[in-house]
């Protein structure tokens, strides 16, 4: 079907119909120029012809200076912004102009909120629906004005001015759901925001990573601070003394750090500790593995293993190392070692003398009843000095 219109000359020859109720009620307050824009866009309606800057240019008045005026007439009512890019702009009836002044401004109450929020938007035209979804912050979420305003300005210095309207509409849902209705709290939770922005971002340099913190860290950082009660030295501590701390990540410290939650450890001197003890039994799981003849290094289950005998278990050093002494010569070592300490420990054996005594005599009855003495204990015991155990370099001793 062809696409038909008026001439630029016959579009001349027609008649623009302007409402009286314009010309009574609306005309006489309005700016001069924003009268102008009014009723050149409102001929450019009847006469089909849409380029973008012929309003402009016509009146001979910067685009900035147009959309200014459109945005006076919304607020009025007259117009609405269908779009915001590319802008499209809609005149209203007398009718429909009074229904959408009420669902726009609702008198003066938004009047201040739409100017604030358009002013911090410069260009950006804003459609009726955007101006809409904020006045809900308001009428549905309870938020103050001022509140949501700080919404708006919170989101574009986060996003730019191109912010999407879901996106400030998620934030301000978040805001309301967690108590920030009014402009105070707006400001002390945007405070604690960049508090842990700046943790977190610090915490994830030190891994070696320039990139901007993610929702999903901030969410981390927030729960080991404000959830879980540690400090930011005491986050950088633990993962700068973690092994590999430049491959690390969130999600890696986060488990690191519920384990010392767990423990009830989550200030520094107690994580300190822990880190002491966790380090003895990696010095004592290297010492027996040694003694026990294993070619591999220990690993993190066996440094686990190690640590409950010393702190559940209360065993001391010297009797693991006896027990991977005992275990030289057996098929599966480790095992072995796990097997006899379990053995000791049910039998309150505490000492290496009686550790000794208790072996030798499992040695002979095994003997005496005719079984193959095992081939853990076919070999010349070592016996122990005060140095054999200083050589080990770490105080099992409790910390003060």
């Amino acid at each position: 079907m062809p696409l038909c219109m008026l001439s630029r000359e016959a579009a001349l020859m027609g008649v623009t119909p302007v409402c009286n109720i314009f010309i009574s009620d609306y005309m006489p307050s309005a700016p001069e120029n924003y009268v102008k824009v009014y009723l050149y866009g409102l001929m450019l309606c009847h006469t089909s012809r849409t380029e973008a800057n012929e309003l402009s240019l016509a009146l001979k008045m910067s685009e900035e200076e147009v959309t200014a005026a459109f945005c006076y007439w919304q607020e009025l009512g007259l117009v609405t912004f269908v779009n915001a890019d590319p802008p499209e702009v809609r005149y209203l009836s007398p009718l429909e102009s009074e229904k959408s002044a009420r669902r726009i401004s609702a008198g003066a109450e938004y009047t201040g909120l739409v100017r604030t929020v358009r002013a911090l938007f410069g260009e950006r035209l804003l459609s009726e629906n955007e101006l809409r979804r904020m006045i809900d912050w308001v009428e549905v979420f309870g938020m103050s004005i001022d509140c949501a305003e700080e919404v708006v300005r919170y989101c574009i210095g986060i996003k730019g001015r191109r912010v999407s309207i879901n996106y400030m509409d998620a934030v301000a849902k978040s805001w309301a759901d967690g108590g920030v209705l009014t402009a105070e709290a707006a400001a002390e939770h945007e405070s604690r925001l960049s508090r842990l922005t700046t943790g977190a971002q610090k915490l994830k340099k030190s891994f070696g990573s320039s990139r901007a913190v993610t929702d999903a860290e901030l969410k981390a950082y927030e729960k080991w601070t404000k959830g879980w009660g540690f400090d930011e030295e005491t986050i950088m501590a633990v993962a700068m003394n973690i092994t590999g701390a430049s491959d690390m990540n969130f999600a890696y410290l986060d488990r690191v750090l519920d384990g010392y939650r767990l423990s009830s450890a989550v200030s520094a001197e107690d994580i300190d500790k822990q880190m002491k003890r966790r380090d003895a039994a990696a010095e004592l799981a290297r010492q027996m593995f040694g003694r026990a003849k294993i070619k591999s290094a220990p690993t993190n289950t066996h440094i686990d293993q190690v640590e409950r005998w010393l702190d559940v278990w209360e065993l001391p050093p010297e009797l693991i190392l006896l027990a991977a002494e005992n275990s030289v010569n057996a098929s599966q070592p480790f095992a072995a070692i796990k097997k006899l300490i379990t053995e000791l420990n049910e039998k309150r054996i505490r000492s290496v003398s009686a550790a000794r005594e208790y072996l030798e005599k499992r040695g002979k009855s095994s003997a005496g009843s005719g079984k193959k003495p095992s081939r853990a204990l076919s070999y010349t015991q070592r016996s122990y000095t005060d140095k054999d155990f200083a050589d080990i370099h770490i105080d099992f001793s409790d910390e003060e």
